[in-house]
């Protein structure tokens, strides 16, 4: 088999991740649809196909989200995936310039049928969306995006839990449980008991649904770990127990106040501690 998965009739591809991104773009640009795809899947999907540096990324995810006849869920995982490089990057010149096209993405991500790969699934990708968009929204320290956004996530929220879900919503619901979490910065639910009631039963049911889909143990193939080196195979499904917990607990407090530390240290993107340091001080700013 070639690289990517090619076999030797298909041609070898060259290993984009080694090339200057202007050559890995060029290259791309110069394969057939089919080998086009699976190669930008390849980048997209799978860190050790890229170059190393987030800015190399970034560019490249860019000329990837550009690429004529480019499926549409690569396009809209190019945009999001970019969107991360920036917020990880804590470049925020990065991340206004690809915020209008990821925020345009809404309508053709809603067209996107179920489907048990997460990577084409329309509730995957609208909170995979919703999620770096509200963390953009943090970061650029944008209150009235941030509302918006939040109250596309619930209502998305609400739609889709409203319908039968495929198998991937047990991965899919960490970052439906974080976008209801930002719902504490966005000051939509802060000061009204009914409000606070209604965000913490979503929660629950976020919660209940992913747990009803939960694979069966000893099915997982990637056990993952923390930084102290614990085995953790359900990291993200974890954090997406606590949050659920946090939010109810913050709903029936009579100063969630509180809790809003803890729950944002959850909520926030956290790839790095640079990462998660700077957006909890912008959740913090926001909480102010």
């Amino acid at each position: 088999m070639g690289l990517f998965g090619f076999g030797k009739s298909a041609g070898a591809l060259p290993d984009l991740g080694a090339l200057p991104v202007e050559q890995a773009i060029a290259r791309l640009r110069a394969l057939p649809a089919a080998q086009m795809n699976r190669a930008a899947g390849s980048v997209l999907y799978s860190a050790r196909a890229r170059p190393a540096a987030l800015d190399d990324q970034i560019a490249l995810f860019d000329a990837i989200a550009a690429l004529p006849g480019l499926a549409a869920h690569h396009r809209a995982n190019a945009r999001i995936a970019r969107s991360h490089k920036a917020l990880e990057l804590g470049d925020a010149a990065a991340l206004s310039a690809g915020l209008p096209a990821l925020l345009a993405l809404g309508p053709e991500i809603a067209g996107f049928p179920p489907s048990d790969d997460i990577r084409q699934d329309r509730c995957h990708v609208t909170f995979s969306r919703a999620y770096v968009g509200l963390n953009a929204a943090l970061m650029l320290g944008d209150g009235a995006l941030l509302s918006e956004l939040m109250d596309e996530a619930l209502a998305a929220a609400r739609h889709h839990l409203d319908a039968p879900l495929p198998g991937g919503f047990y991965r899919s619901s960490a970052n439906v449980m974080r976008c209801l979490a930002f719902a504490l910065v966005a000051r939509r639910h802060g000061t009204e008991p009914a409000q606070r009631a209604a965000l913490a039963t979503l929660a629950q049911q976020v919660f209940s649904r992913a747990l009803d889909l939960r694979p069966p143990a000893g099915r997982s193939t990637k056990a993952r770990k923390v930084a102290t080196g614990i085995p953790m195979p359900d990291a993200e499904f974890m954090r997406t127990a606590a949050l659920a917990q946090l939010l109810t607990r913050w709903a029936e407090a009579s100063a969630g106040g509180t809790l809003d530390e803890t729950i944002g240290a959850l909520a926030v993107a956290q790839r790095t501690p640079d990462q998660r340091d700077r957006l909890s001080a912008a959740w913090q700013a926001q909480r102010q």
